[in-house]
């Protein structure tokens, strides 16, 4: 196999692999299967070149926005536990709880449209305004299950959880281009993969460890009271990693801004030579 050649074989296997097997399956389900230590060994199997180009993380700020990213991506489960608190625990119907949803959906879809608009110099700075809002409404979430007690109010919910709409918005899109600019152009493509990739692992994170501190708090509780602890407990823990992933995006700035200020240097030192 040439060198930096993919591992079809091991490819082949990754994909044939029972799902409860992947590493994705075993995170979502491994409350269910009790976190069983084989799940993972199947990507141990023998492959002599990886699927994601590893010289990829010799980059600093490429590091550290995957890193942000993964933290970033436990968020979404956000929006599973929510309908868990209004379904299970507010006795909503389904189309009820969509309707719920909608305000939330439009905040992430208007905040999304902004980075275009403010421009190239001050884009890289949005995610940390997003994580820092997405903090900002993991509070208000709590404070408002907090004025609720056992009281199912969804209007006051409603409201709360805009903020966390907001800061997906402003946070996702531009995160994405972050770390792919930390990378040479003929790494674009592998290091999307990877961007991908680290999104799918947060989302599996989100369902499973927070799922975990969500039930684990829940118990057998019922209600809107038992309900509205265990997601309060959860959002807590989803707004300290936004924070932390508005932490890592605004160092992976940093080193992104860095290394653009040294490109140019480099190519006019080549020039003058």
């Amino acid at each position: 196999m040439a060198a930096g050649a993919l591992d079809h074989p091991g490819r082949v296997r990754v994909r044939r692999a029972p799902a409860r097997v992947r590493p994705a399956g075993r995170l979502v389900e491994g409350r269910d299967l009790g976190w069983p230590w084989w799940a993972g060994a199947f990507l141990v199997a023998a492959g002599r070149s990886p699927l994601i180009a590893l010289r990829l993380f010799a980059e600093r700020g490429f590091r550290i926005g995957v890193a942000a990213a993964v933290a970033l991506f436990v968020v979404p489960s956000f929006f599973l536990f929510l309908g868990l608190y209004l379904q299970d625990g507010g006795g909503v119907t389904p189309i009820e709880s969509g309707v719920a949803f909608a305000p939330l959906a439009a905040a992430f879809v208007g905040a999304s449209l902004l980075g275009p608009r403010v421009g190239s110099a001050r884009i890289d700075r949005l995610p940390v305004l997003g994580g820092i809002a997405i903090a900002l409404g993991m509070s208000t979430t709590i404070a408002a299950l907090a004025v609720s007690g056992g009281t199912f109010l969804p209007g006051l919910m409603v409201v709360a959880v805009i903020p966390v709409g907001i800061g997906m918005g402003l946070s996702v899109p531009p995160l994405i281009n972050l770390v792919l600019r930390s990378v040479a152009t003929g790494d674009a493509g592998s290091a999307s993969g990877t961007v991908v990739t680290a999104q799918q692992v947060g989302n599996a994170l989100g369902v499973a460890l927070v799922g975990a501190v969500f039930f684990g708090r829940l118990g057998d509780g019922t209600g809107p009271g038992p309900y509205g602890l265990a997601f309060a407990t959860a959002c807590a823990v989803q707004g300290a990693l936004a924070l932390i992933a508005a932490a890592l995006v605004w160092r992976a700035g940093a080193h992104a801004t860095a290394r653009a200020v040294r490109r140019p240097v480099a190519l006019g030192s080549r020039t003058a030579a």
